[in-house]
């Protein structure tokens, strides 16, 4: 069975993790996560399911491989 969630839910879970991700110093994060942080660009290289994903510090914004944005769960799961 699937679990289904409105756009409330999702916004809510987003805001969580996004201010979570702002206060937190990212090369502590990039250490323990694994990841490589990029100080020039202020991004992550996440990989994710066999893509990189980039993500910018601090604003959260994720993009896929292909420049374009990360739907809303990959953004939630990814932060």
């Amino acid at each position: 069975m699937a679990l289904e969630h409105g756009p409330d839910e999702l916004r809510q879970a987003w805001e969580k993790a996004a201010g979570t991700f702002r206060l937190l110093d990212p090369t502590w994060m990039a250490s323990r996560a694994g990841v490589r942080y990029s100080f020039p660009e202020r991004s992550f290289l996440v990989p994710f399911f066999g893509d990189i994903y980039r993500v910018s510090y601090p604003s959260g914004e994720v993009t896929r491989p292909d420049g374009s944005q990360a739907g809303s769960r990959e953004v939630i799961i990814i932060l």
